[in-house]
């Protein structure tokens, strides 16, 4: 039986670039106590939530009242007309820190009464004049200066003039803007973008400092964006949302939530906080924000059921809001975490099927893999997809076409015409692929054998140059398909071996048994390979399923090798797991053990000792268990034990309750040769199995039934075993269908 395997890697919705963590984990802070100054040193001096009410009484803020971005807040005059182009109060030599300074005299903080800079009113009363509202005005305009900054290393170069007077929210608007602007990765060795994630990772693990739930959001999805999210920041935001549970809206879970999965990092206790309060909160998530917490938990594969009939439900009823990408990404995240909601998948699929022409590729790739992956076969819509695929071929890219293919195939939806263009198609890109992508689409082909010679040719050529990037999973794949499909490539099994070898510890029990398959299917020995596969198999046998047992047996006896250890322990896996054998992998393994002449008479293996504890012990047959097993089941079942069973006639047995005749019979039934271990009479009785057997008594001579021999008669399922005397023994002849068994 061939192997049935599908592929396991599933793509993301959007493809996603390597991420790459270039600051070290910072450790873990210990709780310090609130400061006035905070970790940022930078616009403190203000009391939190003071910072960014005012504004001045012209309403351009205070400060003389200079609205217009790039002028200096102090004194009105415009950046280039300031010596060496810094504003008043900018630290000089570009990123360098000083200790923070009045923005208004330049003084440090302790020169001031009381600590409190200029402008800054205390216990919420005015300062001097509009001062209050002077100083807030002039961090909100820091705010609309940064966002009016054309690209990200203008943000940079400003957070470095004003550093020492930027606060918290300024930092955090800073480091979003970068991220956002698309420039943010490639500046990431950048002393000033890494001065500016040090601040504001310091700020978010200052307990002192007060923060708002939209702001730690913004910091988190600005260094996800920015592949610089790590464990230890995601605990200070873990701790910040525990404090504010209830001050977290939708967008900033959404966001948090998002940040987590694209950085590829699980961090269990914050999901958990957030899962509860997406619950909580369901009905005032906009669909992006639906889609975004169920994408991310399908991303970093966390199944919260609550969580996602929750998510479900609202979706369900929101679904003619859902523009086309949250549309599919929602769909593929229900899928690729394996839930099936019939209503949710319902309506979803009637929106694609109503949008399918406004569907991007990659969309349109999510919507009918999720479908598949759902095992839903949707036929209207794989119709619509198809003609829409071969409309917009040219726009398939390499995921897009691998994604739709293994769909088609996986729901046995199968259009030829359509197939052979996706076919023509894949020619173009095939240098191109990746090995997962290799070895799904060959995989895609071999399972409803449309064998495209030019394209296969590709794929070996392809696959051979990038066999060392190939993982277990890949490879079982490539070998599978290409002796489903018969193609004996030499080169390629080559290349497939010597890998194999190299990472033969990192094949899985399905690699392994898939790809010895493909050996054997092709007739391709390789003693290296073989050897390899053999001892990653034996170690984990006990994990194996019926498939995987039939076929590693199968390969072994169709290229004639004869694996003791290996068979030993398979038989005894196969015999724990009989029942659940397929009519085909029991067929298989028969004719592969009886191949190779293989028989196993002791009733236990070497392998036991593989396993913790021993062979389990398997519960005992009850009487009414036993009595649904036909006689000639047992016997043949005897029989494949080496023993050979006749039946007795019966004719003849009336008279038999005289003493003559009652010995007469017995030893007529039992003969009169040398005794010989395992020999005897089976009397089926009643659904009862008696084994008769005779032994030597003290006067026994061991040549036939004389005065020393003993009768036992032993209940096989209850275990019970008596003395049986000869007209006893008759009288179960007369009655009974009797079996002489004795050694083949």
């Amino acid at each position: 039986q061939q192997p049935q395997q599908q592929p396991k890697q599933l793509p993301p919705p959007q493809q996603q670039q390597q991420q790459q963590q270039l600051l070290p984990p910072r450790p873990q802070q210990q709780q310090r106590q609130p400061q006035l100054q905070s970790p940022l040193g930078i616009g403190s001096h203000l009391p939190q939530g003071q910072a960014q009410k005012g504004k001045g009484k012209d309403g351009k803020g205070g400060a003389g009242g200079a609205a217009a971005a790039g002028v200096c807040f102090a004194c009105g005059r415009r950046r280039e007309e300031h010596e060496g182009g810094r504003f008043c109060g900018a630290p000089s030599g570009g990123a360098s820190r000083g200790p923070p300074t009045c923005f208004r005299c330049g003084r440090a903080r302790e020169e001031h009464p009381d600590g409190r800079y200029c402008g800054a009113g205390g216990s919420g009363e005015g300062g001097a004049g509009a001062g209050e509202e002077g100083a807030g005005n002039a961090l909100s305009r820091f705010n609309r200066e940064i966002v009016q900054c054309p690209n990200a290393v203008s943000i940079l170069e400003l957070y470095s003039e004003r550093r020492g007077q930027f606060d918290f929210v300024n930092a955090v608007t800073a480091l979003h803007r970068v991220a956002k602007s698309g420039e943010g990765r490639g500046l990431r060795s950048d002393a000033l973008l890494r001065n500016l994630v040090e601040d504001v990772r310091e700020a978010v693990g200052d307990e002192g400092l007060r923060k708002k739930p939209r702001h730690i959001a913004n910091a988190s999805w600005a260094l996800a964006r920015l592949a610089l999210l790590d464990m230890t920041f995601l605990s200070f935001v873990c701790a910040e949302v525990l404090l504010a549970v209830a001050a977290f809206e939708p967008h900033s879970i959404s966001s948090t939530a998002w940040a987590m999965a694209t950085a590829a990092i699980e961090h269990g206790p914050l999901l958990a906080v957030l899962a509860s309060m997406s619950i909580s909160r369901i009905g005032e998530f906009d669909t992006r924000g639906l889609s975004n917490v169920v994408w991310a938990f399908a991303t970093l594969r966390v199944t919260d059921r609550p969580l996602l009939a929750a998510l479900a439900a609202q979706a369900t009823l929101d679904v003619a809001l859902f523009d086309e990408q949250a549309l599919s990404t929602t769909l593929w995240s229900f899928a690729k975490l394996g839930y099936h909601d019939v209503a949710l998948v319902d309506g979803f699929a009637k929106q694609a099927l109503g949008r399918i022409s406004s569907l991007h590729p990659q969309g349109l790739s999510n919507v009918v893999w999720s479908l598949a992956k759902l095992q839903v076969r949707h036929a209207e819509l794989f119709r619509a997809a198809a003609s829409q695929c071969l409309a917009r071929l040219p726009e398939l890219q390499v995921q897009h076409t691998t994604n739709t293919v293994w769909a088609f195939v996986k729901v046995q939806y199968v259009d030829e015409g359509f197939m052979k263009a996706i076919a023509n198609h894949s020619m173009s890109f095939i240098d191109r692929c990746a090995p997962q992508n290799l070895g799904n689409l060959i995989w895609s082909f071999a399972k409803i054998a449309l064998q495209e010679g030019p394209l296969m040719a590709a794929i070996s050529v392809a696959a051979v140059a990038k066999m060392s990037a190939c993982g277990h999973q890949e490879i079982g794949n490539i070998a599978w398909a290409c002796a489903t499909l018969a193609l004996r490539d030499e080169p390629l099994f080559a290349a497939v071996a010597a890998e194999s070898i190299a990472t033969a510890g990192q094949f899985n029990v399905q690699g392994v048994a898939n790809t010895m398959w493909a050996f054997a299917k092709l007739s391709i020995t390789n003693d290296g390979f073989v050897e390899a596969m053999s001892a990653q198999a034996l170690p984990k046998i006990s994990t194996w399923d019926p498939q995987a047992l039939s076929n590693i047996v199968w390969s072994d006896a169709t290229l004639s090798i004869v694996n003791e250890p290996l068979l030993t322990a398979v038989s005894v896996q196969a015999t724990r797991t009989i029942s659940q054998f397929a009519t085909q992998n029991l067929s298989n393994t028969i004719w592969a053990y009886a191949t190779l002449k293989v028989v196993d008479f002791s009733g236990a293996s070497p392998a036991d000792d593989m396993y913790d504890g021993g062979v389990p012990e398997q519960a005992p047959l009850t009487q009414e268990e036993v009595a649904g097993f036909p006689v000639e089941e047992v016997v043949e079942a005897l029989s494949t034990q080496g023993f050979r069973c006749t039946e007795i006639e019966r004719s003849g047995t009336a008279h038999a309750a005289a003493s003559d005749d009652a010995h007469a019979l017995a030893a007529d039934h039992f003969g009169t040769g040398p005794l010989v271990e395992g020999s005897g009479v089976l009397v089926v009785a009643d659904g009862r199995y008696l084994a008769c057997t005779r032994r030597i008594g003290e006067r026994g001579r061991g040549d036939g039934l004389s005065e020393g021999i003993d009768l036992r008669m032993r209940d096989v399922v209850a275990g019970s075993e008596e003395p049986l005397d000869v007209s006893g023994f008759a009288g179960l002849m007369e009655k009974h269908r009797c079996f002489r068994v004795a050694r083949a």
